[in-house]
């Protein structure tokens, strides 16, 4: 048993052994949680090739998945929508990889690249779409060529647009004006 893991981890048992918690019973060795991340983190180091390509095959499903959607994992029988896939390969699958891809050797993407490589995606899709367009209207169908094209500048998602709005304090210029009737009994004395 020693020899197989040693030839899978490629470092000797007894140097992750003698850095984390574990006791023995009957058949098996028992690790700590911390002890399970560096068994995790040495087996990723020794077969980095193997597991890069896992990743990169589980990207591929979850692209696919977040543009057309996919099974639901929790409801058996019913298709998930891609909105849903986004967000679980946002909070669940992303992490998992960039954690796979830094124990393998490579770091982390910095959320500068991301948005570096988001943004020239953003410029390959939009010279796309100029490109769908003036094919659309060159096949004979000028209207909805020219409702794309209007689509297409007036949906525009800029940074102003992304930004949230931050409250503040008003001017009292700034308040709308609100009427309000107030109905009230007469008194007559």
């Amino acid at each position: 048993m020693s020899r197989q893991v040693t030839g899978i981890l490629q470092v000797p048992v007894e140097d992750i052994l003698a850095k984390i918690q574990w006791f023995t019973t009957d058949d098996a060795t028992i690790v700590s949680p911390a002890g399970t991340v560096m068994i995790a983190e040495a087996a990723c180091g020794a077969h980095s090739h193997t597991i890069l390509e896992h990743v990169i095959e589980e990207e591929a499903e979850a692209r696919h998945k977040c543009k057309y959607g996919g099974p639901h994992p929790v409801r058996k029988g019913e298709k998930s929508s891609p909105e849903w896939e986004d967000r679980w390969y946002r909070e669940h699958v992303r992490p998992e990889h960039e954690l796979l891809r830094q124990w393998c050797g490579h770091r982390v993407v910095a959320a500068h690249e991301r948005l570096t490589a988001a943004e020239a995606e953003n410029h390959r899709l939009d010279l796309l779409v100029v490109q769908l367009i003036k094919a659309l209207d060159l096949a004979g169908e000028t209207m909805q060529a020219e409702q794309f094209a209007e689509e297409h500048e007036r949906d525009r998602i800029t940074p102003y647009l992304a930004r949230p709005v931050v409250d503040r304090p008003q001017h009292w210029s700034e308040m709308p004006i609100r009427e309000v009737q107030v109905h009230r009994r007469r008194r007559w004395a």
